[in-house]
């Protein structure tokens, strides 16, 4: 979850169960959609665990566009499952906005943001 500030008081929110799948581990705000309003893409995953665990690996990654509305990486064409994101980033080449994605053990992968 996080933590909400309403007129210098903190309160716990918790994410929507599909959010706490796996351990959340890089966030990047950007204007995803051209709307005007700045997105939150998450991806998560972990392996660092003892064996008899398994890993953490089923979440697809999210872009929460409010509060109550997300929609998972899968849905988006993000391939985040099965992997472990280390660092989330937006490049920009050629005046065009781009996410990179970094995963533990495992070759970046580059996207191209459409509107």
């Amino acid at each position: 979850g996080y933590l909400e500030n309403k007129g210098g008081k903190f309160e716990f929110v918790s994410f929507p169960f599909e959010l706490q799948l796996a351990p959340l581990m890089d966030f990047v705000k950007y204007d995803f959609d051209g709307d005007g309003i700045q997105e939150v893409l998450v991806g998560g995953n972990y392996f660092g665990i003892k064996p008899y665990h398994g890993r953490f690996d089923s979440f697809p990654g999210a872009l929460i566009k409010s509060n109550n509305k997300f929609i998972l990486g899968n849905q988006l064409g993000l391939n985040f499952m099965f992997k472990s994101i280390r660092h989330l980033n937006i490049l920009h080449h050629k005046e065009k906005p781009y996410l990179l994605a970094t995963f533990n053990n495992d070759k970046a992968q580059v996207y191209k943001i459409n509107r």
